[in-house]
């Protein structure tokens, strides 16, 4: 699991994005959420060791600044916000390149069979010899999320992977990452702007707000009218739904906003 502890990083001298973090990521499903600018993505960048911070991050007792980025790649993959490129690969070349460190000049039958296996679950069988060119965006995150999967790592990172993903594919997404977190024992860490999504699915949610420490825990220890009001600035009601989760109900900014009078 994931241990921060005193985290700082600025993009200049003068404005700390993050401020002696610490924090613990637990087991299965964390979701991040917060306002525009709380340094949500720099956090999971600091994670992975694409931006040089002070502090530490350890995965279980290991210190990941000490280790290099091949041996950190076997523990973790990040899927940073963004579309994919387009490339004249197929949908099962792309997927097949995320085995590239044990891939060989002639493929074995167990390879092959996992690839299809993935894009089964991916419901992404039948688009297998497409090229990328020619999906749709959110056909594209797909991929690109079966092509981590693939790997198999010990934590998998996700920034808004449900950007480009219609409704029906957000929750089949959700639903297979809860399946994996179930059968293939992989913690997620992500970062999410709908909060109606993080508290359905989130096993523990962890709320950014800048300049102030995070809360965390689950989802109905932490939303609450307070919260919201303190952290996004809206006037909101909640519901509970008949497996009693609590579903936000955004109904105004606090802000009182006349252009005209």
């Amino acid at each position: 699991m994931i241990r921060i502890e005193n985290l700082t990083f600025a993009y200049n001298k003068n404005e700390k994005i993050l401020k002696d973090l610490s924090l613990m990521f637990d087991k299965d499903l964390n979701i991040i959420i917060g306002p525009n600018a709380c340094g949500k993505s720099t956090l999971l960048k600091c994670i992975f060791g694409l931006f040089k911070y002070e502090g530490k991050v350890f995965w279980q007792d290991q210190d990941l600044s000490k280790l290099s980025f091949e041996e950190k790649s076997k523990i973790m993959a990040y899927l940073p916000q963004g579309d994919v490129r387009d490339t004249s690969l197929t949908v099962f070349e792309t997927v097949l390149l995320g085995k590239v460190s044990s891939l060989n000049w002639k493929l074995r039958n167990d390879q092959l069979e996992e690839v299809y296996n993935i894009l089964d679950i991916m419901n992404l069988l039948p688009l297998y010899n497409k090229k990328l060119s020619e999906l749709s965006g959110g056909q594209k995150k797909l991929v690109t999320i079966a092509q981590t999967l693939i790997r198999q790592p010990k934590l998998i990172i996700m920034d808004e992977p449900t950007n480009n993903l219609d409704i029906q594919k957000q929750l089949e997404l959700f639903e297979i990452v809860k399946q994996i977190i179930k059968h293939k024992k992989i913690q997620f860490i992500m970062v999410l702007h709908d909060i109606n999504l993080s508290v359905k699915y989130a096993d523990k949610l962890i709320v950014m707000n800048r300049g102030k420490k995070p809360t965390y825990g689950r989802p109905d220890q932490i939303i609450s009218s307070n919260m919201l009001k303190e952290v996004y600035g809206i006037n909101s009601k909640l519901i509970l739904d008949e497996d009693k989760k609590t579903y936000v109900v955004a109904e105004s900014s606090v802000n009182n906003i006349s252009l005209f009078e």
